[in-house]
């Protein structure tokens, strides 16, 4: 009964922890630094387990990293894809975790628990691998004057042949616009019969 509830708490204090971290140090930074390390304790503790507590801690971490995870994803998702694939990117977090709850149950029908718990602990390899090589978000990067990172950032997610001036100019404006109101940044979709610039092209909402 605990070790059921105390996933959903630990949930909670991620998604609520996430809003703090992921402006502070950033949106990988949070993800690769925090939700993997909850991530990798809770099932390390969930395969070593030989007591009560270190079932109830773990799974209170893995509520967290999962929290934080499903929290800051789909801002640095929003933040770096194109207007036109935004929708499509977006929903990958919700479909994997879908997936992966899935892939959960089929291995819990012939592992034991704690064989379960290293297979769980494996897939957090790819996911460190892919968070290490990614860029940072270049609204984040632009919010904390860090304009050079931003451009570099900015060349790896669209390509080296992408003039990031006019997209990143437009960060700025929005950010200058709203107090420096990094959650502003969302005004790159633009609101209806605004001409937006997202990807190198105008879109006209």
């Amino acid at each position: 009964m605990y070790s059921g509830s105390l996933l959903c708490i630990g949930a909670l204090f991620g998604s609520l922890s996430a809003v703090f971290l992921m402006d502070t140090v950033g949106r990988k930074a949070s993800l690769l630094a925090f939700s993997v390390m909850s991530l990798f304790i809770g099932w390390t503790l969930l395969m070593a387990a030989s007591q009560a507590w270190q079932l109830y801690v773990g799974r209170f971490l893995l509520g967290l990293g999962a929290g934080l995870e499903i929290s800051i994803s789909p801002v640095y998702i929003h933040e770096t894809s194109r207007a036109n694939m935004r929708d499509i990117c977006g929903s990958f977090p919700q479909v994997m975790t879908a997936l992966g709850i899935v892939i959960c149950y089929f291995m819990g029908r012939s592992l034991a628990w704690n064989w379960l718990s290293l297979a769980a602990l494996i897939f957090l390899i790819p996911f460190v691998f892919g968070l290490y090589y990614i860029p940072e978000s270049p609204p984040w990067l632009v919010y904390n004057e860090e304009e050079d990172l931003a451009f570099r950032s900015m060349s790896q997610i669209r390509g080296d042949e992408y003039d990031a001036s006019k997209e990143i100019g437009r960060i700025k404006e929005i950010l200058e616009a709203h107090n420096h109101d990094l959650n502003a940044v969302t005004a790159l979709e633009g609101s209806e019969g605004e001409e937006v610039l997202t990807g190198g092209e105008n879109f006209r909402m």
